[in-house]
Formats: C-alpha cells, sequence, structure tokens
C-alpha cells in the first residue's frame, strides 16, 4: 500500500465512526462536536514524506500503527505475516485461474480457502510496541514548526486484539481507557498531544490526556489482559458456466 493510503484509510473509518456515534470515549459532547468538526476538516498534509500526516487550522493528525506481534527491525512480524500471505492469496488466484482455462468440464464448482499463520501475540509486544512508536513521533513533533495548539495521534493497532479479562474470565476487548499502566505513561504529553485515538478493526477510543485522572478513577480493580484469536481468511469460489466459445476464451464466474 503506498505512503498516505492507510492513513486516509484509518482517518475515513473515524470519520464513519464519528458520524454513528460508534465510538468509545468519556468526552462530554462538546468535545466530541470538537474531535467530530476536526477530522471533518482535516487536509492531507501535501508533503507526503513530512510529519504531520493531515492538518486542521490550529493543529495536526499524525497517524501511526502499532502492533501487539513482536517486532524486528524489518517491522512487525505481523505485517511481515500479511504481506507474506497475500502473495500466497495472488498465487492461489493465478493457479486456480490457470486450471479453470484448461478445464472442459461446464458448470464445475471449485473452491479453495487458506488461512494466515498468525505470529505470536502479547500484551507485552503490543506495550513496546505503542511506547517506542509514540516516542518516535513525540520526535517529529518537536521538530514540527506548523499549527499544533490542538495535537492528535491517531493510532491503528494490528496483530491479534487484546482482551480484558475479569476474574480470569473475559469482560471484553482492549480499550485503551481501561489500561491504568499505559495511560501513567501518557499523561506527561499532555501538553504536546491533546488528543490520542486508537483504532483496531471494528472500534475506536478517543481520550483526551488532561483528563487522565479522572479516566483511571474509573478503572475497576482486577483487570488482567489476555489475548483472542485474529484470523485472516481467503477463500476463492469460481464457476466454469460455458465451453468457450473461441479458442483460449472461458466465461467464468469467479468470487474472492
Amino acid at each position: 500500500m503506498a505512503r498516505g493510503e492507510q492513513e486516509q484509510k484509518c482517518i475515513d473509518f473515524v470519520r464513519k465512526q464519528l458520524e454513528e456515534n460508534k465510538f468509545n470515549s468519556l468526552l462530554p459532547n462538546k468535545d466530541i462536536d470538537i474531535i467530530r468538526q476536526i477530522f471533518h476538516t482535516a487536509k492531507p498534509n501535501s508533503h507526503l514524506s513530512e510529519f504531520p500526516d493531515f492538518i486542521f487550522e490550529n493543529g495536526f493528525i499524525e497517524h501511526f500503527q502499532v502492533t501487539s506481534a513482536k517486532e524486528t527491525k524489518k517491522g512487525s512480524k505481523s505485517a511481515e505475516a500479511s504481506a507474506s500471505f497475500e502473495k500466497e492469496c495472488e498465487s492461489a488466484n493465478e493457479e486456480m485461474l490457470k486450471t479453470l482455462m484448461q478445464s472442459q468440464e461446464v458448470n464445475q464448482f471449485y473452491t479453495h480457502q487458506m488461512e494466515m499463520d498468525c505470529p505470536e501475540c502479547s500484551y507485552e509486544y503490543y506495550e513496546k510496541s505503542f511506547k517506542k512508536n509514540f516516542e518516535h513521533h513525540i520526535e517529529s513533533l518537536e521538530r514540527y514548526t506548523g499549527a499544533k495548539s490542538v495535537g492528535i495521534f491517531l493510532v491503528e493497532q494490528s496483530g491479534s486484539p487484546i482482551t480484558i479479562l475479569k476474574d480470569n474470565k473475559f469482560a471484553d476487548f482492549y480499550h485503551l481507557q481501561m489500561d491504568a499502566s499505559l495511560l501513567d505513561y501518557l499523561y506527561p504529553y499532555k501538553d504536546k498531544v491533546q488528543y490520542v485515538l486508537l483504532c483496531h478493526q471494528e472500534f475506536c477510543d478517543i481520550i483526551s490526556l488532561k483528563d487522565i485522572p479522572i479516566i483511571k478513577s474509573k478503572i475497576p480493580n482486577g483487570i488482567t489482559w489476555g489475548m483472542g484469536r485474529f484470523r485472516k481468511m481467503h477463500v476463492v469460489n469460481a464457476v466454469h458456466i460455458e465451453p468457450s466459445k473461441s479458442p483460449g476464451e472461458v466465461n467464468l464466474t469467479i468470487s474472492f
């Protein structure tokens, strides 16, 4: 995916969550309205390789990714596994198409299913990834000379979902406002970054760093972390509808 596409995809997801009120936050409605307006008016930075990713009248939105999978010098094991899986899927698609084009059978249904082997994931990997990437972008922020009265870090989590356990039983999926350790880590940055949004698959958490003491007071006792299972599937279904009318032509219906 080219530089800028993933950032745009994530900000579009947040815009939709805000429009449909599908987010998790303890912010009052007036603050949520401000954030809605910010995300509605924010424009991509015309300098793609420079901080930040999006700008608006008096501030910025910077997107970055964190992972619950182990990271190496080459990057996240989760991203590495996903890229390898995509290549395998493309190869499988080509093989199926080749088989169908050589087949003389009509109205035959073909299917092929693949599942990605997920790398090891943990809360500890996630916490380490969050802090490392957060600090990297803080360094970029400190060099930034543009408008920064309102700073927003838009954090996208990949890898297996973290779960919240209560009395060793599943209670919910991870939410940043339930993570006392990371909230303590973020609070000293409240004068540099006003809001942090965390996105993972179907949810979006929104916190105001200045409100972290209030947020922490609402965290129930006995919270621990577990790991959910992340599955990435690729299914190809195809039907050879009718015989070729000309050499080398095949009428197919294929769905992925």
